[in-house]
């Protein structure tokens, strides 16, 4: 599970809102979403979302209904399958 370090009633200015939850297909495990914050906007401008992957990490992503796309630490975009798809 991975959760963002931050809510939406306490987040700074550089932090974006928190828009919902999913839970990854093939191991079940869950993660929060929120809006783009942290990277140049020209390092991969189709990535519209953050995902919080664990201990105050972050990667790049475009969460849809049921798959995302998520750049990877070597810039590589992998593919998920999710499922439960809720916004806040």
């Amino acid at each position: 599970m991975a959760f963002a370090f931050y809510t939406n009633d306490r987040r700074t200015a550089d932090q974006g809102r928190v828009l919902g939850c999913f839970t990854e297909v093939d191991f079940g495990q869950h993660f929060e979403f929120a809006e783009r914050f942290g990277f140049p906007e020209d390092f991969h401008p189709e990535m519209p979302h953050v995902v919080f992957v664990g201990r105050g990490e972050t990667r790049l992503a475009h969460v849809k209904k049921t798959v995302l796309k998520m750049v990877h630490d070597d810039d590589v975009v992998e593919q998920w399958m999710i499922k439960g798809r809720r916004e806040y």
